[in-house]
């Protein structure tokens, strides 16, 4: 019984571990302007790549993102 409540527990925190997701800020700036884009709901790593490619987007214009 005691090795079914250690296997819940593990469950339980590989499922929070791995569905964490909360807002995200993309801060981008060009010519001296910020702007910033809040993705809401995103895991880390969705939010990183959504920022790179807002990123592509304003390097190509001399600006540029970071996620914070």
């Amino acid at each position: 019984m005691k090795s079914f409540q250690h296997l819940i527990v593990i469950i339980a925190l590989v499922f929070g571990a791995f569905s964490c997701k909360k807002d995200h800020n993309c801060e981008c700036t060009l010519d001296g302007e910020t702007v910033t884009t809040v993705y809401k709901e995103l895991s880390s790593s969705e939010a990183e790549s959504q920022c790179a490619s807002q990123n592509t987007s304003y390097e190509s214009s001399g600006g540029s993102c970071s996620l914070n």
